[in-house]
């Protein structure tokens, strides 16, 4: 790829995971990269302001302050993406989101430019999760679609999923434009499925279920509905309740680690020193660090860390229902409001125990109370048994 290759990626509080997501992408040689910033207030907007007047070839946009103009802040956000692939043409492109890391499917390439990508052609990114080191020496079919073991966006057992299962990368020349964040046209007719390429997208590097519960966008429900989004609509379509993923993870006993090329983590790790080198951006990032430290010692006190760790949850088995009950006692009051992953987590239970009717009770229980749709499915339901389980 001997052309330039730019990213373009939105977020909105991100400073967890952006100056190693930057990193990653300029030890790999990435050309530039574009992020669109709306409503932060982790200082991430501010972290890259600084970094981007320190460093070429990051480029940072702000659009807080623009009016939405009739459009929800999601279309105003790809609007301002397409403005961004309209105005930098000659170059391959991709857009991708802040937990999703390029990497290759030959260990021995760490650098972008040296992969052979045409002009013409588009290129489907898949999404592969929690590698282990031999994931990439099955014959036959891609691993991404039969493996137990890597855990993918397209998984037909998990009832939860987001029905798309990767991003594309294409040459930006005259009459491409996004079609939406996974998918671009040319000339008007959607791109929906590119051809096989050497790359392949990792997602979500979290470590912690402190990480998952701040990953996972809870206690917005007011925000989203001020912004004329239904909530129930937003639960069906996204991909970010953390006791889901959480128990996706614990269930397929792997650990929420990826796998790096150590080769680029090496250099991407040097990139990250250098950043921090610089006392502007060591300042930002600082005051993020502060920010999350606080936010994760309030969700050590919430519902969902403390279930996991006085029970010591391993795996998806582990969800007894009698030791939940006996915990929810504990947690709740007699007369206080349950939160949703507490009507979850019991029809869960008694599903996995095989009292069929017990968890139709819990989760049309808790129908009454949210909009949910995993509730529905599981109210719905008498032989669902395990979702979380891969099949080949």
């Amino acid at each position: 790829m001997n052309q330039n290759s730019q990213i373009y990626t939105k977020q909105k509080n991100e400073g967890l995971y952006l100056i190693d997501w930057i990193a990653w992408h300029q030890a790999i040689s990435v050309g530039s990269i574009h992020i669109v910033s709306n409503d932060c207030t982790d200082h991430s907007d501010l972290l890259l302001d600084a970094i981007s007047e320190e460093v070429p070839n990051i480029h940072h946009t702000n659009v807080t302050d623009e009016a939405l103009n009739g459009r929800s802040v999601g279309q105003r956000t790809t609007f301002k993406l397409n403005e961004l692939v309209l105005n930098n043409r000659d170059s391959f492109a991709v857009t991708m989101d802040v937990d999703e890391y390029i990497c290759f499917r030959d260990p021995k390439i760490t650098d972008i430019s040296s992969l052979n990508c045409a002009e013409d052609k588009c290129y489907f990114l898949p999404w592969l999760n929690c590698l282990p080191e031999d994931i990439f020496n099955n014959s036959g079919e891609p691993p991404y679609q039969r493996s137990t073991k890597a855990i993918t966006k397209k998984n037909n057992a998990f009832p939860y999923l987001n029905g798309y299962s990767g991003k594309q990368l294409r040459y930006n020349h005259e009459g491409v434009t996004l079609e939406n964040f996974h998918h671009f046209s040319v000339n008007g007719e959607e791109i929906k499925q590119g051809e096989a390429s050497g790359i392949y997208l990792k997602h979500c590097v979290t470590n912690t279920l402190d990480e998952f519960m701040q990953r996972g966008e809870r206690g917005e429900a007011a925000t989203f509905a001020s912004q004329g989004q239904d909530i129930a609509v937003r639960e069906r379509n996204a991909y970010k309740y953390a006791i889901d993923l959480f128990l996706m993870y614990i269930s397929q006993e792997t650990t929420p680690n990826i796998l790096s090329n150590k080769a680029i983590s090496d250099k991407a790790a040097k990139v990250k020193a250098d950043l921090l080198s610089n006392p502007k951006i060591r300042a930002v990032q600082n005051k993020i660090d502060a920010y999350y430290k606080r936010k994760f010692a309030r969700i050590k006190k919430s519902y969902i860390p403390s279930i996991f760790r006085e029970l010591n949850i391993q795996h998806i088995d582990d969800l007894k229902t009698r030791e939940l009950e006996k915990f929810n006692k504990q947690f709740f009051s007699s007369k206080s409001k349950k939160p949703h992953d507490f009507y979850v987590l019991m029809s869960l239970a008694n599903l996995f125990e095989k009292n069929h009717d017990k968890a139709r009770q819990y989760a049309t229980e808790g129908l009454m109370i949210y909009p949910s749709f995993k509730l529905l499915l599981m109210a719905q339901s008498s032989i669902l048994q395990n979702p979380y389980y891969a099949v080949p």
